[in-house]
């Protein structure tokens, strides 16, 4: 059934699956979704019969105004499973359905960049091939171990189908989503995926449903896929955040290759509108998973951050009960007296560029930024001319409070959050890190150091310790 209906249908999670009931949320609350259906878990089977799976290539053309094979605007498919609720071990998503040798260079020009398509086609493939064509899979591969390009990928892979599967692999776009429905399900009943659900708890013959999306081939420079979270991390301000990548969506992108958002061809004005519409919704900060075609935004999957950065909870409770959808005990009772006290401490602002030396124990929170010195008394004689030190040193004794008072930050090679310089850094509230004990280091005095009680770290380079907003000027 097309996404919408099944919450018309009195439908949930336990039949669409937590996506299907997710998009279905989108499409209740006017939000743009890319096209796509379910089958719910009950008939999940049945997609892998040919005729139902060419009824649901038709219907996702319909949906989409595009067809398979149109040069110019071209529609391939994605399937993917979901489970009542989110869990690990689910089968991958399979894309690039209905694509064909023939045309596959066509679509790549396109798109504009070489291999586009091939990446994430031979990943596909791969699952088809083992799954539902039945090649053994150390045969798969011994053949592609020494086979890294992605275009030299799919065509072993479609030669050992041909060779030693059931079958070869099929051109038509209907026998191709069948066979990957099979190999979905094939792959979820797997003793992989048993032994997961065992380890999660979850009963052994769980059912999942399955989503047939849209692929929509377009130019990269208008065209892509990215992730964005609804507020600032470090302001707690409605601002998306997050990475565009240009091309066809994978289940992982390569690292470092994102661009930040404020470089989509259409702008951000709609994914802004959305994420605010879902907080209001779901009254918390959101993240969303987005694709662009032609310029345009569709949303691709969304939910509730599970670890929201404090700043973006305590912003979002003010901002509902400003606009009246929360009163304002509630939003007060929505932050908590642990929330407060961090916020009343510095942080540290970092560019990703910082030389990180050391990680231990959260021994006292805060974020402070100075100059490395090794004993109690040359702390106190910094301080005096005004010198902002971090003390280091393996362990501290009662004889060096004055000059643990004096620093800006302590920083220790052994103890924990109960040793004698945790307890005395929390009474000044200056941050404190202890290291593991198996932590050692040289680290000579004078350079400048910063460190982090909250991340439990400590680094050569010079961060920026911003203060707590309601103490900035006092």
């Amino acid at each position: 059934m097309p996404y919408g209906q099944g919450r018309t249908r009195g439908l949930g999670a336990h039949e669409l699956g937590a996506h299907g009931a997710a998009v279905d949320q989108l499409v209740a609350l006017g939000l743009p979704v890319v096209p796509g259906l379910t089958v719910p878990a009950g008939a999940a089977a049945s997609l892998c019969d040919t005729a139902t799976a060419e009824a649901a290539v038709d219907l996702v053309e319909q949906l989409s105004g595009r067809r398979i094979g149109d040069a110019a605007r071209p529609l391939l498919l994605r399937l993917s499973a979901s489970a009542p609720t989110e869990i690990a071990g689910l089968p991958p998503d399979l894309a690039c359905l209905g694509v064909a040798p023939a045309h596959a260079d066509d679509l790549c020009a396109l798109i504009g960049r070489a291999d586009a398509l091939y990446e994430v086609w031979a990943a596909t493939a791969r699952v088809i091939a083992e799954y539902a064509l039945d090649v053994p899979g150390a045969l798969l591969d011994d053949a592609l171990l020494d086979t890294p390009e992605p275009r030299a990928r799919v065509e072993v892979l479609l030669s050992l189908a041909a060779e030693h599967g059931s079958q070869p692999f099929p051109e038509d776009p209907a026998q191709q989503l069948a066979l990957a429905a099979r190999a979905l399900l094939a792959r979820w009943e797997s003793p992989r995926a048993r032994r997961s659900r065992k380890a999660q708890r979850l009963p052994a013959d769980l059912a999942v449903a399955l989503h047939v999306q849209a692929l929509r081939i377009g130019p990269a420079d208008h065209s892509g896929y990215g992730t964005a979270v609804s507020r600032d991390p470090e302001t707690g301000r409605l601002s998306p955040q997050g990475s565009f990548f240009r091309g066809v969506r994978r289940s992982a992108p390569p690292p470092h290759t994102g661009e930040p958002l404020h470089r989509l061809a259409g702008g951000t004005a709609l994914l802004e509108h959305s994420l605010l519409t879902l907080e209001r919704h779901l009254r918390a900060p959101v993240s969303v998973d987005f694709e662009v075609r032609d310029d345009e935004i569709s949303l691709l999957a969304a939910s509730a951050q599970a670890r929201p950065p404090l700043r973006a909870s305590v912003c979002l409770a003010a901002d509902l009960a400003r606009d009246g959808a929360l009163g304002h005990e509630e939003a007060v009772q929505r932050v908590t007296p642990a929330q407060v006290q961090e916020l009343l401490h510095p942080r540290l602002r970092l560019t990703g560029g910082e030389e990180l030396l050391a990680m231990g124990l959260p021994a006292s929170p805060g974020a402070a930024t100075g100059a490395v010195v090794l004993s109690s008394e040359h702390a106190l004689e910094l301080a005096a001319d005004g010198t902002r030190v971090v003390l280091v040193a393996a362990e501290t004794t009662p004889a060096d409070v004055p000059g643990m008072l004096a620093s800006a930050a302590v920083l220790t090679g052994s103890g924990g959050i109960a040793s004698h310089a945790a307890v005395v850094a929390r009474g000044p509230a200056s941050p404190r890190c202890a290291a593991p004990k198996d932590c050692a280091w040289t680290w000579p005095p004078g350079p400048c150091a910063s460190g982090s009680g909250w991340s439990v770290r400590a680094s050569r380079s010079r961060w920026t310790a911003v203060p707590a907003p309601c103490t900035r000027g006092r």
